[in-house]
Formats: C-alpha cells, structure tokens, sequence
C-alpha cells in the first residue's frame, strides 16, 4: 500500500485497519461507491452512498470541502479506487482508498 499521484490531489490506500482510526476522527466522510442495491444490503455505519457512475456529477452536492478527509470503499477496491481518481482530478486532497475493499459476507 502506498501513495498514489494523481492530476491534482493524491489518494493514499489503507487498510481495513486504518480506516477504522481514521471514522473516528473529526471532519472524515464514508463514501461507499457500491450500486445502490449493494449499499442498501449493507453499508458502514454514518457512510453515504454514491455510486462510482454518479461520482463526478454528485461529489459537489455532498461534499463542498475540497479539504475534507474522504474514505472511500467498495467490495475490492476497484471501484473506490477509480473514484478516488475522479475526486483527485476535481481538486479533493484527502482522500484514502480502502485498497482491500469491505466484504460484508
């Protein structure tokens, strides 16, 4: 796991583990970037859901903060990692990919 340099901003991959450190910090937001359907089975807790297609139309409307610390999942870590790109290239600084992504089974 390592830094990742994008366009604009960086995203930096973690662990399950450090993500846990990280919800508990102040001014962190959960974006789970799963199908609405996957979300609604089951999602971590405070996280909100915006689907990796809705990324870049949505991001503005949820999170206006550029600096805001951003973590963001799916269920590999394929998803989220490509969304991260898309937050990077928009100007966001603090964004950490849960490299693994969550499995809820």
């Amino acid at each position: 796991m390592g830094l990742i340099l994008m366009k604009k901003g960086t995203c930096k991959n973690i662990s399950v583990k450090q993500a846990q450190q990280l919800f508990n910090t102040k001014n962190v937001v959960v974006i789970d970037v799963r199908d609405k359907d996957e979300y609604a089975k089951q999602s971590i807790k405070n996280s909100i859901n915006i689907p990796v297609v809705d990324i870049k139309r949505d991001i503005k409307k949820r999170v206006k903060n550029r600096r805001t610390k951003i973590i963001v999942y799916c269920s590999s870590g394929e998803r989220s990692i490509a969304a991260c790109q898309m937050l990077a290239d928009r100007g966001y600084r603090n964004v950490y990919n849960i490299a693994t992504g969550i499995n809820f089974q």
